[in-house]
């Protein structure tokens, strides 16, 4: 059975949203690299990797821990002609724990190979998250 990536990325959003690891487990590749490229320091080798299923798993559930709310609206998706990149571009609807409301725009981009997802990168402003969470933004002046 061929599963649509587009199918599978929205499945993949959806589950998120739901904060459901199960379910982000059965489409996440065991060999699959997850990288969030824009750190709120300004520099990219302060880029956050995660490398296979375990690490990436783990970084989502530190990101359900802070969230008690996710939502993705005003997606727009773009899948490349050989159905093997999939790009969503959304807003991120959250609410913290803590209760503050936290809004930032996103692009994603999702490998898919063999149905399941075999690369993840997830573009955002890293100074509105910075700021959402308490963490200092961009490199000290000096």
């Amino acid at each position: 059975m061929t599963v649509d990536p587009r199918d599978l990325i929205t499945a993949t959003l959806d589950a998120t949203q739901r904060m459901d690891l199960d379910a982000l487990a059965l489409v996440v590749h065991e060999d699959c690299d997850t990288v969030v490229p824009m750190a709120a320091s300004g520099r990219r080798e302060d880029a956050s990797v995660y490398r296979g299923r375990e690490e990436t798993l783990l970084h989502m559930r530190q990101v359900f821990d802070m969230m008690s709310f996710i939502s993705f609206t005003d997606r727009r998706v773009t899948e490349s002609a050989d159905g093997g990149t999939v790009f969503v571009e959304c807003n991120g609807e959250f609410v913290l724990r803590s209760g503050l409301k936290y809004n930032n725009v996103y692009v994603f981009r999702f490998d898919v190979r063999g149905g399941r997802i075999v690369f993840w990168a997830e573009y955002f402003n890293p100074v509105t998250m910075a700021a959402a969470v308490g963490l200092p933004i961009g490199l000290p002046v000096g």
